[in-house]
């Protein structure tokens, strides 16, 4: 049935109808964290491949128990359990009305623990990917900045001769983002009375 059920959410149209399913979901996440199950790995790949389809998105990250579900197999002594945990929030973090809601404390934390598995490529990557998708939400950039060890994570993997050109990029795509909204932020400011009105420091130039 598993098996079968893996199959069918790999066919778009029967994605969605899937995801509209509550019984599915919740028993599928139910399973999922069933660690000594046997299928469950399965249970965390059914809904990965339900989180592929865009329009499933919005959706799924709004039910109840399914970012939490996440975040605990993203904990697991598998690596093919925290893959599956760490491609489906990536995908989920791909919706443009879930980077707010996800950008979380819980969230970040574990999506930061994530990118510094260097012994797990496919890990890394995704949460890495889903920081830079949370990352392009400008009302995002607090959260990013106040977790703590975000910004010190993504500018060490950055630095990180046992980085990847790939994992590189992606960590410096993310300090970008988060860069240039702060910039923004700053820029919209008001100099308050009494304050010398002067240009900020990354509009001065200077040099030879």
């Amino acid at each position: 049935a598993c098996a079968a059920l893996l199959h069918l959410s790999k066919h778009c149209p029967v994605s969605p109808i899937l995801c509209e399913h509550g019984i599915f979901v919740e028993n599928t996440l139910v399973v999922g964290e069933k660690f000594n199950d046997p299928i469950h790995t399965r249970c965390l790949e059914l809904i990965c491949m339900i989180t592929r389809f865009p329009g499933n998105n919005a959706t799924l990250a709004r039910r109840d128990g399914v970012i939490e579900t996440l975040l605990r197999c993203a904990k697991s002594k598998s690596d093919e359990d925290r893959n599956w945990s760490m491609l489906s929030l990536q995908n989920l973090t791909s919706e443009a009305s879930n980077k707010i809601p996800m950008a979380e404390t819980s969230v970040l934390k574990q999506l930061r623990i994530s990118a510094l598995r260097c012994d797990n490529t496919s890990e890394q990557i995704a949460a890495l990917s889903a920081l830079v998708n949370i990352s392009t939400e400008p009302g995002t950039i607090v959260p990013l900045s106040s977790t703590p060890n975000v910004v010190a994570t993504l500018i060490t993997i950055a630095h990180s001769s046992e980085s990847s050109k790939e994992v590189c990029d992606l960590a410096c795509g993310c300090l970008t983002n988060m860069g240039l909204w702060i910039q923004n932020l700053a820029s919209t400011g008001t100099v308050p009375d009494g304050m010398p009105n002067v240009p900020l420091p990354t509009h001065t130039s200077s040099g030879w």
